[in-house]
């Protein structure tokens, strides 16, 4: 009896002990709990900004750690439900502000923020809508910094570099290339490495706004872009000898440096009596050695001939180009004078730059050519120090920057407006500038862009010149009213023993007097050139009326005009 009375006594105490032990081990569990729901809302907390709640969080903090530390379970859940409320309040505020900033940053200006810049305002937009989704508004903070530093990067506007539109090519139209001398303002030296991704450029065209377009290339014109020359020399008597043998020797040593490989072209001209086109453009270095070495003299200067014809040969170049020239004596046998040089030189943005040898030249005329058509004057004592010049003159044109877009819209008679800026946080500069897209078309240059009578203008004056060259009127009669005036005149004047080329055109303007009718203004400049005979060139102003077809075609009737000569050498 005694031991089973033992026996209970025993079970119930470790009964006792269990109930106990279980009630201890619960509070010490839930104690741990309250421990861990401490320590997250504080982690939570500390992701936010208090502003004036923080004295409310340091006090229920406090009550709450206390009733830890007293193992007081319902005063920490209290604490602890008051604590989540107030972060329920805190995490409302922080997100208030937060939506606020990040709707202000994506609505900032970033209109002249960079390919590079654009994909990192991305990024910082999409971790910043992440940290806001997570309540995490200190690091939603850190990047909402990150970011206002870009922008205001993005606004700084540096004014170091002199920027300089030097010469626009439309030939690939709708393809532009601005040619540019970049130049910083400090040292006057050409900044190498600009990279494509720091250049902007924004066009306009009539009354419309600027928009920013697509750069589809950028680079520095040495090793990578090609670069027509037209090495205009003298050869008359005063070059005969010495004088002329050391030319020879100096424009073939300046081939060598010429870079045939990536598409440079030389054109050669020379001058005495007349002109004589050389050697067209060609990449062909052994060609136009040739032809160097076996110059010879003549007794007159025809040196503002020689300028303007090399000009106009020059223009319808594809690609960057400049006129070179040297001589030893002063013009007395051109019809061209140093004015018409400079007017079309300016036309079509053609540099020029002259080397005088000696001091019987006409020093200011050819100065004046020089500095208007944005190329240089030179006088030397001897021929010896030409060569150097020459190496000065390639290299500052093989230093200019070509940029190239795509422009918009398909009326080519319609000037633009155009803005480039380079920009890389470090330096830059920008630059305004105009051009026209027609303003000179070669005889085989793109139609693309043009109206419908400009196009049959333009095909008509290649089939004009098949005409008269082969005596066959049947390359240009579809283009003509028949019974018209140009159709009754033409006929007759192909029959003529000229041969002649069509170099280039422009359109001057284009009008409408009525919907069947067109007025077209047009600028036309032929040449001939036929061996050991001295250059022919001539430039007129014609005007045409094209009627419109029942079919929708147009073709061309009447001259509304009398046709104009311009300017002549020796037609």
């Amino acid at each position: 009896m005694k031991k089973t009375r033992s026996k209970i006594i025993i079970i119930v105490c470790i009964l006792i002990a269990a109930v106990i032990g279980v009630f201890f081990f619960r509070n010490a569990s839930q104690i741990r709990a309250a421990e861990k729901d401490l320590e997250e809302s504080q982690t939570r907390f500390g992701k936010c900004y208090l502003y004036d709640h923080e004295d409310e969080y340091n006090r229920l903090v406090g009550q709450c750690q206390s009733a830890i530390n007293q193992k007081d379970l319902n005063a920490a859940k209290k604490a602890q439900t008051e604590l989540d409320d107030l972060e329920k309040e805190v995490v409302a505020e922080n997100k208030e502000k937060a939506d606020a900033y990040f709707k202000e940053l994506k609505e900032s200006d970033t209109s002249k923020a960079y390919d590079s810049e654009l994909k990192k305002i991305d990024s910082y937009e999409n971790e910043l809508e992440s940290c806001i989704q997570k309540n995490d508004f200190k690091s939603a903070d850190d990047v909402k910094k990150e970011w206002q530093k870009l922008l205001a990067e993005i606004q700084i506007e540096y004014d170091n570099l002199d920027i300089q539109v030097v010469q626009v090519d439309t030939s690939d139209y709708p393809k532009v290339k601005i040619y540019l001398d970049i130049r910083d303002k400090t040292t006057d030296e050409v900044p190498s490495g600009l990279k494509k991704g720091y250049f902007c450029l924004e066009e306009k065209t009539g009354s419309s706004e600027f928009e920013r377009k697509t750069i589809t290339d950028a680079a520095q014109l040495d090793q990578k872009e090609a670069l027509n020359i037209n090495m205009v020399a003298d050869v008359s008597a005063s070059m005969n000898g010495t004088p002329l043998t050391k030319a020879k020797s100096i424009m073939n040593n300046f081939l060598d440096s010429v870079q045939f490989n990536i598409g440079d072209k030389v054109e050669l001209t020379t001058f005495s009596t007349g002109v004589q086109q050389a050697v067209e453009f060609t990449d062909d270095k052994t060609a136009i050695s040739q032809k160097i070495s076996g110059l010879t003299t003549d007794n007159m200067t025809s040196l503002y001939d020689a300028l303007f014809a090399a000009v106009n040969t020059t223009a319808v170049q594809d690609g960057a180009k400049c006129v070179v020239a040297f001589t030893d004596g002063k013009d007395n046998y051109s019809q061209c004078s140093a004015s018409d040089v400079i007017e079309v030189a300016k036309k079509y943005k053609i540099p020029v730059f002259i080397i005088g040898i000696g001091s019987t030249i006409n020093t200011s005329e050819l100065q004046r050519i020089g500095t208007e058509t944005n190329g240089f004057y030179r006088n030397i004592n001897s021929i010896d120090n030409m060569a150097d010049i020459y190496q000065e003159i390639y290299r500052q044109q093989k230093e200019m920057y070509m940029v190239e877009y795509n422009t918009e819209g398909q009326n080519k008679s319609t000037s633009r407006q155009i803005m480039i800026e380079y920009q890389d946080r470090k330096i830059g500069g920008k630059e305004y500038s105009s051009y026209d897209p027609d303003t000179l078309m070669s005889a085989t240059g793109s139609t693309t862009g043009l109206s419908e009578p400009e196009k049959v203008m333009h095909e008509y004056l290649n089939g004009f010149v098949k005409a008269i060259n082969e005596h066959n009127f049947s390359y240009i009669e579809k283009y003509l009213v028949k019974g018209g005036a140009v159709y009754n005149e033409t006929k007759d004047y192909i029959k003529k023993d000229i041969k002649e080329e069509l170099l280039s055109c422009s359109f001057l303007d284009v009008s409408y007097p009525t919907s069947d009718s067109c007025i077209v203004h047009m600028q036309e400049t032929y040449k001939i050139q036929n061996t050991k005979e001295p250059l022919h060139m001539r430039t007129i102003e014609s005007y045409y009326k094209l009627l419109k077809q029942s079919d929708g075609s147009w073709k061309i009737d009447s001259y509304p005009q009398s046709m104009k000569v311009v300017k002549k050498i020796k037609y």
